[in-house]
């Protein structure tokens, strides 16, 4: 699926730049629009456990109001 070719080649990405919360970002977005929520939560996490500011601007993606 073309989803998994993204997160794929977003996992790639991140072993070349593992500092670019922004990949993270991507994979977590990725997952969302294939619905899988617990793969972006998982995403979530690993931004907030590195304090990213990106994991604000991203957690009403993951809980929406």
């Amino acid at each position: 699926h073309r989803f998994d070719e993204a997160v794929e080649c977003f996992d790639k990405a991140a072993g070349y730049a593992p500092d670019d919360d922004g990949i993270h970002v991507r994979i977590l977005r990725t997952h969302l629009a294939a619905g899988r929520r617990d793969a972006a939560l998982a995403e979530f996490k690993y931004l907030e456990d590195r304090k990213s500011p990106l994991a604000e601007q991203v957690i009403g993606e993951i809980y929406p109001t």
